[in-house]
């Protein structure tokens, strides 16, 4: 038996962590995420083949693991040329994979006993096992319906609560057989859960689902990742913690270096200290993961916290359900309410006040007795995601600079087909001018052709678009009614509604990577200037010819 773990994802949702590590990568208790679910596969199953699935910052995994035989294992390492999804990508590990296999994602914490997985498996004759298990809120994930035998029945990817019809979901964990892999095809992306299932049940093959027990959890965000350590550390979940097991006035102490000095520091909960971490007297410790060569001064008190590696942590502080990345220098008096995700390599000068939920992105420096209530993430206080209803808000010339705004437009063009043609348009302030100027040159870069629409109102111009059938989006700027320091680009589909999540999601990623559409400079889009007149007569016919005129008459109104 072999195990694939697919390790290939960007972890967009999961930023600002995954800034210089891919989401499997992440640390938890000290370890990489990863490396849990290939010890637990290796260790219960007895799996020594493992086929690993790369795409996002490949040589990462493959520097921390190399070949395997530092871990008791053979590793296979498989980088797709392009995103196949994920059946598409098992499909690309064929030649390696000549029996029955597990696949499991590299970016969950799972206690499940595998053991139970295969038993059912083989008990069942199946040719493909797909591990289900109960969740309090299903929407983020794949709902799954079985009859009493475990024969999956139904699928739904996502669903709305309106549509939520059970509380078991897939959680992409698979027992599969080779021939499966048959029905996969080549270079194509192809999904497990919305391509592949559907496709074999209509086949006539029996899929099967295992309702299994224990503790699973997807970490797909920055509170899911801080939630999964409160599990471990409240002992929620089996996993084999690092290091010595020492035990100090109740408190649970894991020391990875042995000759760690505890005195005079007090210590409670369960606390996991790394290689080479220092604490000074009268430090305060409870529920607590320090990563190798952290430096803790004297009288600070951190709580609920996960704390990565080469972080100097000054006197007096006090921290709280934190999460704070590599190489990150923290001063004297600093509070941290719960929530804080401090990125890597920040300064955070004495006496500076985070309140909840901040998320500070990489390479940020915060000024002595600053007060942070909004996210920073690039020079300023901004919010985490990019996009608000199918918008972007931010302060003018601030967070809303024309570097942004020309990098949202070639995230947006990227993600259009090569060649199309979009409407862009503005208010009359010269703020909304100057972003929309910076906005069109990354659209024509991308390889879009633009209608240059000057000042005009949205609606007028989402109607021309709605009946443009050759336009395929549209974007309009406008000084914010709420708060006139503040620019609003609003991002419409073809039929003049606003982008859906899905949409500013496939934007966002691109944005963050910078992996956007370059194309050669016979393809750069070209810029056609809108006959303004000819747009507001289209639109005043149009409402013309949808109001009653006769009933308007008869009404005899006295104006």
């Amino acid at each position: 038996m072999k195990a694939v773990v697919m390790a290939g994802g960007f972890g967009t949702r999961i930023q600002p962590l995954t800034s210089s590590l891919p989401k499997p990568m992440l640390p938890v208790i000290n370890k990489p995420m990863m490396q849990h679910v290939i010890e637990r596969l290796r260790d219960q199953l007895g799996i020594t083949d493992f086929v690993i699935l790369l795409y996002f910052k490949p040589e990462i995994i493959k520097d921390y693991f190399k070949d395997g035989k530092e871990f008791g294992i053979n590793i296979q390492y498989v980088l797709p040329d392009d995103d196949y999804g994920t059946a598409g990508a098992v499909k690309c590990a064929q030649k390696y994979l000549d029996d029955r296999f597990i696949v499991v994602s590299g970016d969950l914490v799972t206690d499940f006993d595998f053991t139970n997985i295969v038993k059912y498996h083989e008990d069942k004759e199946s040719q493909l096992t797909i591990t289900l298990t109960s969740v309090d809120n299903p929407l983020q994930f794949g709902v799954v319906i079985t009859d009493q035998n475990g024969k999956i029945q139904k699928f739904l990817e996502k669903p709305s609560w309106g549509e939520v019809f059970s509380d078991t979901i897939n959680t992409g964990i698979y027992l599969i057989e080779p021939n499966i892999l048959n029905y996969i095809p080549e270079d194509e992306n192809y999904d497990f859960a919305k391509d592949l299932f559907p496709k074999l049940m209509k086949e006539n093959i029996t899929l099967w689902g295992y309702n299994a027990n224990g503790y699973w959890r997807d970490v797909g965000n920055p509170e899911s990742y801080r939630e999964v350590h409160q599990d471990i550390l409240d002992l929620k979940v089996d996993i084999k913690f690092p290091g010595k097991f020492v035990q100090i006035d109740g408190a649970k102490i894991y020391l990875e270096d042995e000759n760690t000095s505890l005195d005079g520091v007090n210590l409670k909960g369960v606390v996991v200290l790394g290689k080479n971490v220092k604490l000074s007297p009268d430090v305060e410790l409870r529920n607590v993961i320090l990563g190798d060569n952290t430096v803790v001064d004297e009288k600070t008190k951190i709580s609920d916290c996960t704390i990565w590696n080469d972080v100097l942590i000054d006197s007096k502080t006090k921290l709280s359900n934190c999460v704070i990345c590599n190489n990150n220098k923290i001063g004297k008096k600093v509070k941290a309410k719960d929530g804080l995700i401090l990125a890597e390599n920040c300064e955070i000068d004495r006496l500076v006040s985070f309140e909840k939920d901040v998320i500070v992105w990489p390479d940020k420096v915060v000024e002595e007795a600053s007060i942070v209530s909004n996210n920073i993430i690039w020079g300023s206080k901004y919010k985490n995601s990019i996009f608000e209803a199918g918008s972007v808000i931010g302060r003018t010339n601030i967070e809303l600079s024309c570097e942004m705004s020309t990098k949202l437009a070639e995230s947006f063009g990227s993600i259009l087909p090569k060649g199309s043609l979009v409407y862009v348009s503005r208010d009359y302030h010269k703020s909304s001018r100057m972003l929309k100027r910076a906005f069109l040159g990354g659209l024509l870069s991308t390889g879009i052709n633009v209608v240059d629409i000057h000042t005009m109102p949205s609606n007028v111009m989402r109607y021309n678009l709605s009946n443009d059938e050759n336009a395929v989006a549209g974007i309009h700027f406008r000084q914010s009614v709420e708060d006139q320091t503040n620019t609003e680009i609003v991002f419409f589909t073809q039929d003049a509604l606003t982008i859906d999540t899905n949409t500013a999601k496939n934007v966002e990623r691109i944005f963050f990577r910078e992996n956007f559409r370059r194309v050669n400079f016979n393809d750069i889009g070209q810029i056609v200037s809108a006959e303004d007149n000819a747009f507001i007569n289209s639109y005043k016919a149009g409402i013309i010819k949808k109001l009653n005129c006769d009933i308007i008459k008869k009404s005899e109104i006295k104006l």
